[in-house]
């Protein structure tokens, strides 16, 4: 007996609670022993059209909420209690939620580009520049990221300061520096000549 045939024995009325009783169309393949592939699919469609059948409602094991995602405050969907509940509302947002900061694999504490950045404005103390600025270490020791110890300047300046042009910006890099340390009421440590 082919698909079609199958289907055909049963009238309108006994299809419907048939499929009433079904909670998805694989369920309803299955209880008339209908291959589920395009055709099938098709002959099954086609009968539910046919005839006005309604599947059952699904009975969900756990309870659909909606939750604001804490990275990017857009409202979602997530079942309560599951073992694997989300958190956030997409991949991109669970990277930064998860793996961002202390709880990424890779992180190596503050960075001394951020705890200078943190003190002191984002532009080269010499000419101004905010585009493109690096971090100097002003003692040369680069573990010491003490906000005194870091200088913002820009590639060229900071590149005048490991060079023979030094004498060009050292008297406005010391200005910049005394007048921070006052301002923060830091102590002074002793200028590089």
């Amino acid at each position: 007996m082919n698909n079609k045939n199958r289907i055909e024995q049963y009238d309108d009325d006994r299809f419907r609670q048939i499929a009433s009783e079904c909670e998805s169309k694989v369920e309803l393949h299955r209880r008339f022993n209908v291959t589920y592939n395009g055709k099938g699919c098709r002959i099954i469609n086609s009968k539910i059209l046919q005839t006005g059948a309604i599947l059952k409602p699904k009975t969900l094991k756990w309870e659909v909420v909606s939750k604001e995602c804490p990275v990017c405050h857009r409202i979602f969907t997530a079942q309560k209690g599951h073992p694997r509940e989300k958190v956030v509302c997409s991949h991109g947002c669970s990277n930064t939620y998860f793996r961002s900061g202390e709880d990424n694999p890779n992180w190596k504490g503050g960075s001394y580009r951020s705890t200078c950045f943190h003190y002191h404005e984002k532009k080269c103390i010499c000419c101004d520049e905010i585009l493109i600025v690096a971090v100097h270490h002003y003692d040369g020791n680069k573990k010491n990221n003490d906000p005194i110890n870091l200088m913002p300047l820009c590639p060229t300046h900071h590149l005048y300061w490991h060079s023979r042009y030094r004498y060009m910006i050292i008297d406005e890099v010391n200005k910049y520096r005394d007048d921070f340390c006052l301002k923060s009421n830091l102590d002074k440590r002793n200028k590089i000549k």
